[in-house]
């Protein structure tokens, strides 16, 4: 389904954007950075006709490469405000709407030797 297409008489939309800053190419290891994902969908009707709510999202990760050599870690908090909200489910499913996750947190440690 692309952006905009209409369905019954609800009018999707769907948009992201990210705003990451990235580090000095010449720096031997490299501070945090950080990157801010936000995440927009429109009110959309489900296969049984109900409609699920519009919802916007934010999420946050905290990234350092070359933290240390060979080492990389990242931290990120998805869902940052904690929207409650939920996607159409698919013919698939044998819900009409599948909940999504609240606010929940990931870090990841990577090594490389």
């Amino acid at each position: 389904m692309r952006a905009g297409k209409l369905i019954g008489k609800i009018g999707v939309g769907l948009a992201a954007a990210l705003l990451a800053i990235g580090a000095h190419p010449g720096a031997a290891f490299a501070a945090p950075l950080p990157a801010l994902d936000l995440r927009y969908a429109g009110p959309r009707r489900t296969l049984m006709g109900n409609l699920v709510g519009g919802y916007a999202l934010a999420n946050l990760t905290l990234s350092a490469r070359r933290l240390l050599h060979g080492l990389e870690a990242s931290a990120s908090a998805y869902n940052l405000f904690d929207k409650s909200y939920a996607d159409p489910g698919g013919a698939e499913h044998v819900q009409d709407s599948l909940p999504q996750d609240g606010r929940s947190f990931r870090v990841k440690v990577t090594a490389s030797f």
